[in-house]
């Protein structure tokens, strides 16, 4: 899916101090030219001055950072924006100190305090310097970020940031802004924030910029047809039991096949010619039209007749290599290639990749974004049993502390060991505009480790936590835009932003303690914690819902759950296994 995103200043409250020694001012920048808005989104800032020297006029020295900020984060479109926002700070530093310096002085007189959003598609990235905060309002709940480094996060409908100085914020606290922001009409937030802080005592330097989101999801391709459905295989028992054999992954892959796979095609549209000389036929020349309009329409029927026996041949060859795939991948890799050939002698396939990984019985096939949606045999991208790794695991990658972080898929180093890991126990990503951040939960460093996905690779490594947070017991982490992390004694704590949230797993359910696995993901609705051959099912407030037993006596580990939380995959000793959820 893409998105239209939308982020719009609704209220901006400026209060200076009397004494005319400090200005705060507020921000907000959209590039015109679209390929920088793709590359770099929008800018939007909170900046504050404070100085004893009467002589510096701070209000024109807080356009001046403003445009240094911006000037240095625009300057290239290619690279990462966290890099180009790192050094959009140093310059909007550098640039205070350059023109406040007095001769003789090794430091300004003047103190800076910056905060800043930058909203890039569907990810929004904050930081801070000095006196000021990034608030953010979220479900009717309030957060901000003591962060002295620059962050990321995932945008969601209807998120709210408030970017103001530190003062405002303990004026007004978290729960008194929150009781505003929520019971009072936006249009009237201004006023009401304006009217409480003229209640306080004293006048201090304060400001504040909120800012609304409105994230919609839209297709990529408007006008696409729908040929043919999955049909799964019925579930041999209707209680959860494991499909798979020890060490039999064709049987996992014999029993979940689609029996016809799914396949989007471009609807075929009249061609812009023959729409011309529609529009430029009189209503006097009636024959004239009536031939012209059985043309096109014998053309249309045409194109959709050749469409339907393109899809036929397709269709055909897949379910053939599909039967024969796990007997004999050679023969089926060619029906497989017979299909992709096929698919290139359509005019709106650019390309069409066949992968078969090498030993094992799983093969795929993927076609560009020309088409909607890659038809593909089998959801489970692993090789053989031996290749299921007792590792740090989620649905897209393996860690391997001699190697690092290697793909799901193809089990290709992604990320090279570093030297700082001590102790990964679990490992999640999450996905952004570049492709899946990491995360690496190190209960030695007690940290969790944040890479950034780049165009050429990964970023350097970040700590998610700005202040010290106890992880000497944690077992794993789930990620939904919040970070889950699960204890030894079956605790689970949530994070926003590196900030701890109120949670606490409630209602009636078995011990957790030696619990192993949490897994949840931005599409999902629930968390999913495993212990021993036990997975139990809690909503994400923490409420306790159900709980299931796996047929298998051996321990269950590597546990993920499919986006319409029918399935659960699963590791027991080296035989990956696939269950279903009873309804």
């Amino acid at each position: 899916m893409d998105f239209t995103v939308s982020v719009t200043p609704v209220s901006v409250i400026n209060l200076e101090k009397p004494s005319e020694e400090g200005v705060c001012r507020t921000f907000s920048y959209r590039p015109r030219e679209q390929e920088m808005h793709q590359s770099r989104g929008q800018l939007h800032a909170l900046i504050t001055l404070n100085s004893p020297d009467k002589s510096v006029d701070l209000n024109l020295l807080a356009d001046q950072v403003f445009t240094a900020l911006r000037e240095e984060y625009y300057q290239q479109i290619e690279g990462g924006i966290i890099g180009a926002l790192d050094r959009a700070l140093s310059q909007a530093k550098e640039k205070v100190f350059l023109l406040t310096r007095k001769p003789g002085k090794k430091a300004s007189l003047v103190e800076l305090s910056l905060c800043f959003v930058v909203v890039w598609g569907d990810i929004f990235y904050f930081g801070r310097s000095g006196s000021v905060e990034v608030g953010l309002l979220r479900g009717g709940e309030l957060v901000s970020f003591p962060f002295t480094t620059i962050a990321s996060e995932k945008l969601k409908d209807g998120d709210l940031f408030i970017l103001a100085s530190t003062s405002f914020w303990e004026k007004l606290t978290p729960k008194g802004l929150s009781e505003i922001l929520l019971n009072t009409p936006q249009e009237e937030w201004r006023g009401q924030l304006l009217k409480r802080v003229r209640e306080l005592n004293g006048r201090q330097l304060m400001g504040a910029l909120l800012l609304s989101s409105h994230v919609e999801e839209i297709p990529d391709e408007e006008d696409l047809i729908d040929i043919g459905m999955l049909k799964d295989a019925e579930p041999r028992f209707p209680w959860l039991s494991c499909y798979a054999k020890l060490g039999q992954l064709r049987e996992v892959l014999r029993q979940r096949l689609p029996a016809t796979p799914r396949i989007f095609v471009k609807k075929p549209n009249l061609t812009a010619r023959n729409r011309r000389v529609l529009q430029t036929v009189g209503l006097s020349v009636l024959l004239m039209v009536t031939a012209l309009g059985t043309y096109v329409y014998k053309n249309y029927q045409r194109q959709r007749q050749e469409q339907s026996n393109l899809v036929n041949q397709v269709e055909n060859y897949l379910q053939k290599g599909q039967k024969i795939s796990d007997t004999d991948p050679r023969q089926a890799g060619e029906y497989f290639q017979e299909a992709a050939d096929l698919l290139l002698e359509y005019q709106e396939v650019k390309g069409v990749s066949i992968s078969k990984i090498p030993n094992g019985q799983v093969l795929s096939a993927k076609i560009d974004a020309a088409l909607n949606e890659a038809y593909q045999v089998s959801e489970l991208g692993v090789n053989k049993a031996e290749s299921w790794p007792k590792q740090a695991l989620d649905r897209n990658f393996v860690f391997d502390k001699s190697q690092g972080v290697l793909s799901f898929d193809g089990l290709e180093v992604v990320l090279p060991t570093e030297e700082p890991w001590q102790n990964v126990v679990g490992m999640d990503s999450f996905q952004t505009g570049y492709g899946w951040n990491l995360y690496l939960l190190d209960v030695q460093a007690n940290q969790i480790y944040k890479y950034v996905a780049l165009p050429a690779g990964y970023s350097k490594k970040f700590d998610y936590f700005g202040s010290r947070v106890e992880l000497s017991e944690a077992v794993d982490l789930g990620i939904d835009g919040s970070i889950y992390v699960l204890y030894r004694n079956g605790q689970v704590k949530k994070f926003l932003g590196g900030v701890p949230q109120d949670f606490q797993l409630s209602g009636f359910h078995p011990s957790l303690e030696g619990a192993s696995e949490i897994f949840t993901a931005p599409d999902i609705e629930h968390l999913y914690i495993t212990k021993r051959n036990y997975i139990y099912r809690f909503d994400k407030s923490g409420a306790y819902q159900k709980g299931w037993v796996l047929e298998t006596e051996d321990k269950v580990w590597n546990v993920f759950v499919d986006d319409d939380e029918k399935e659960v995959w699963f590791g027991s000793y080296e035989s990956p296994c696939v269950a279903v959820f009873p309804r």
